[in-house]
């Protein structure tokens, strides 16, 4: 099997990446990929209280030690909240965030979970060039 030089894993939230796809990140990491992860919401305010992002941030860095990963962002879009972010600045984040990761292979677990707007983002990020 031939493994992508590098790759990009978008989680709608935070362990999302570490429960749909550790073990594939952890084979990628293994056999030379340069794995990076773009985690889309997180656990902010209103629904969560202000300290609750900070500590499920490392909690996620620690995984991404574990797993390998190097190259990470955080949107800090409250979760459940991404449908209510207007997609012009949500596809700016994450373009300007895929550009800085410069990835070529793409994976994105629970696909089920992912908003409407954010399969949306994934069509123009095709459209734009930054998914193959």
């Amino acid at each position: 099997m031939e493994f992508p030089k590098r790759a990009v894993v978008i989680a709608p939230h935070p362990d999302d990446e570490t429960l749909g796809a550790g073990g594939t990140i952890a084979r990628l990491v293994e056999n030379g990929t340069d794995v990076s992860v773009l985690v889309v919401s997180g656990h902010l305010p209103p629904l969560y209280d202000e300290g609750s992002f900070d500590v499920t941030r490392k909690e996620t860095e620690q995984a991404f030690k574990v797993l390998g990963v190097k190259h990470f962002e955080f949107l800090k879009i409250p979760a459940t909240m991404v449908n209510q972010v207007p997609v012009s600045e949500l596809m700016d984040a994450s373009v300007d965030s895929f550009k800085e990761l410069d990835r070529t292979g793409f994976f994105c677990p629970f696909l089920i979970g992912i908003s409407i707007t954010v399969l949306f983002l994934m069509h123009q990020w095709w459209r734009v060039g930054l998914l193959v």
